[in-house]
């Protein structure tokens, strides 16, 4: 078994830090890591490849597919430690079964069906962030991968994901929210990036943890981006690039976010996340980014260590 500075240095890498979320629910082939990670098959195969000759996941043979689990309580024990806990009252199964049902009421363009569901899982007692995280993503996750095979049209697509965003207004505003601290955030999409569901969602938990969320929306110009993050001042940035098509312009807006840092001696940390940020992590490392977290908790517990004074991610 790996030590620790060693396997922290396997799970410092987005995509398998990722694939060992999906793990740590249950075991998985390689087609449903797939699924609920959106990574192509060919990189999943390579990191649970490397993940396999370091000790951290086993596979078995199932019929003609192969079953990959966690190798050991101590990779999930460090797992935990990095991340946001889960909610512990609600049984994984059911989360499971909600995103199912979830799954099946976008599609078919159900959105009182869909509520039902969300409804039901706050009801239970699950959290803001596990909703998000464990029943909207995995429903979206599959929403994708249906849309990548033709199964879903553009316009059935972009119905599940306006159901979802519907939804998630409902979900933050019906949660119940910690009180007010003293953190601000800042976060929008890079210019020409139409995506914000994930960044989204990044608002909605921030502002349910207590935050003074300033949520920018898509596609924002980066001398508005700028000039928004000069008037504010406030404790992170958080940008989002989810298509290669933005990426040039998110790479530039990083670059003065951080010479605004330098030049107005603003104390904040400055994040980039994305789909392609994900598939790309080298690309983020070079962007000049603080941090580039893939999933919604492992930042959430990251910039629950942003303070006054600042405290070095």
């Amino acid at each position: 078994m790996l030590s620790s500075p060693s396997l922290l240095q396997e799970l410092a890498d987005p995509s398998r830090r990722a694939i060992l979320g999906t793990l740590r629910q249950q075991p998985r082939s390689v087609g449903e890591i797939v699924e609920l990670t959106g990574l192509k098959q060919p990189n999943v195969s390579n990191h649970l490849g490397r993940l396999r000759e370091s000790g951290i996941v086993e596979a078995t043979r199932d019929g003609r597919r192969m079953v990959y689990r966690l190798a050991s309580g101590v990779v999930d024990n460090v797992l935990s430690a990095s991340v946001v806990p889960r909610s512990t009252t609600v049984d994984s199964e059911r989360v499971r079964a909600w995103a199912d049902r979830l799954f099946a009421g976008i599609v078919e363009g159900d959105h009182r069906g869909a509520k039902a569901v969300v409804r039901e899982a706050l009801e239970s007692g699950l959290a803001l962030v596990d909703l998000y995280v464990d029943v909207f993503e995995a429903a979206l996750a599959r929403v994708g991968s249906w849309y990548e095979q033709g199964r879903l049209s553009v316009a059935d697509e972009h119905l599940a994901t306006n159901i979802v965003q519907r939804l998630m207004a409902w979900a933050s505003s019906a949660a119940p929210g910690e009180l007010p601290v003293d953190r601000k955030a800042v976060i929008g999409s890079a210019a020409g990036n139409q995506h914000d569901v994930g960044l989204r969602m990044i608002a909605d938990a921030l502002s349910q943890r207590g935050w003074d969320v300033r949520y920018l929306g898509a596609d924002v110009p980066t001398p508005d981006f700028v000039r928004h993050v000069r008037h504010e001042r406030p404790d992170a940035v958080l940008v989002g690039c989810g298509v290669e098509a933005a990426s040039a312009e998110a790479k530039r807006l990083v670059g003065e976010l951080d010479s605004l840092r330098l030049s107005e001696g603003l104390d904040c940390v400055i994040g980039l996340g994305g789909r392609y940020i994900n598939l790309h992590p080298a690309f983020a490392k070079a962007s000049g980014a603080d941090f580039w977290d893939q999933d919604l908790r492992s930042l959430l517990a990251r910039l629950d260590r942003v303070s006054t004074p600042r405290v070095d991610l």
